[in-house]
């Protein structure tokens, strides 16, 4: 290979045997922030409004055990996945499964959530994250792979690896009793988001296709 291309420095470990230094380039994902952009307009507040999409490294089954511990009358987590892993919410009162959706359909739930709530196994890049940033909604989410490359603990909430139920829990009590904290972290969470916009990214990559030809 005349370039290998990281979308995290947390892959490199798996690379770096294999490939000589000078070869290996990270170049962080991006996101269509004219697309995904915060709302003219937010829904009234009802309940704490949380969303978590996919399942591709989500830890559903943690989410839960964590989502089985909220009181039904003040939360909603909307949760948009597979078939197969549905079953770890059922009887669960304050998850709403959603059908599949499309692209303003999702983008409406990132704008509207109070919080994007994913707990996960491991992550390099993530578009859900990126996208839900762009919307300026926080993301709540673990200290996972290069998810410290990406959200940027100022403007969102970033938690440990430990898998503690109780953690997210008082976390989401917390922002639930006071949420103006995470209303007031929308405007920098957006302003973080667009660090990340495909305009800036693909100056990136012309710089790499300039450095690989240059190597002849």
């Amino acid at each position: 290979a005349d370039q290998v291309l990281l979308m995290s420095e947390s892959q490199r470990p798996f690379v770096a045997p294999h490939v000589p230094a000078e070869r290996i380039r990270t170049i962080l994902h991006g996101v269509v922030s004219t697309y995904f952009t915060p709302p003219a307009k937010r829904e009234p507040r009802g309940k704490f409004r949380m969303f978590m999409l996919g399942d591709t490294e989500r830890d559903h089954e943690f989410a839960a055990q964590v989502a089985a511990k909220l009181p039904a009358d003040r939360f909603e987590w909307r949760i948009r996945t597979i078939s197969h892993e549905k079953s770890y919410y059922a009887g669960i009162p304050v998850v709403t499964l959603l059908p599949r959706l499309t692209e303003e359909q999702m983008r409406a739930e990132y704008q509207q959530a109070e919080v994007l709530a994913m707990p996960m196994l491991d992550s390099a890049a993530n578009n859900v994250i990126l996208e839900s940033m762009a919307c300026g909604t926080p993301v709540l989410t673990n200290r996972s792979g290069g998810v410290p490359e990406y959200v940027n603990p100022e403007c969102n909430y970033v938690l440990s690896n430990d898998r503690r139920v109780d953690e997210w829990v008082e976390k989401l009590l917390g922002l639930e009793r006071n949420r103006a904290a995470a209303e007031q972290l929308r405007p920098a969470t957006r302003a973080w988001a667009e660090k990340f916009d495909w305009k800036r990214i693909a100056g990136e990559y012309r710089a790499m296709y300039r450095d690989v030809l240059a190597r002849g």
